[in-house]
């Protein structure tokens, strides 16, 4: 057998490979979803609803996949837990779809402590003693 015949050879073998492959499996597997968390943001906050999502595919990159995302009613400007779903098709129309929950929570309120009365008079009077002072002078 020359060189000419074994490529032949071996070009024939990949195709019948590659042939009884698909014939085994024509449509691959269902993408992969893993690492979906709740997210919860501050009241008016932006949200990047693919935060920490891993999605794979036994096929396709994940710039093949068609991914789908229903907000629903969602709304950052609103506290509440809302619901979004999501959906993510491969090449060969294996489909997977998820839910993830975002909690808007209410703006947190800094209120400083209050001071006593009897301090806050003792800063007063030592203030007002010193802008006695001042203005004597």
């Amino acid at each position: 057998m020359n060189q000419c015949e074994t490529n032949k050879a071996i070009t024939s073998i990949k195709e019948l490979l590659e042939k009884l492959k698909n014939s085994i499996n024509t449509i691959g597997d269902a993408p992969v979803v893993s690492n979906v968390t709740d997210i919860q943001i501050n009241k008016g906050d932006t949200v990047d609803f693919m935060q920490g999502i891993i999605i794979t595919d036994d096929r396709d990159t994940i710039d093949d996949l068609d991914i789908k995302i229903d907000l629903g009613d969602f709304n950052n400007l609103i506290p509440g837990t809302y619901i979004i779903k999501y959906t993510v098709t491969d090449t060969d129309g294996n489909v997977t779809t998820f839910t993830r929950n975002i909690v808007v929570l209410e703006e947190e309120i800094v209120i400083p402590p209050e001071n006593d009365d009897e301090s806050s008079d003792d800063t007063t009077d030592d203030n007002e003693s010193s802008d006695d002072t001042a203005n004597d002078d």
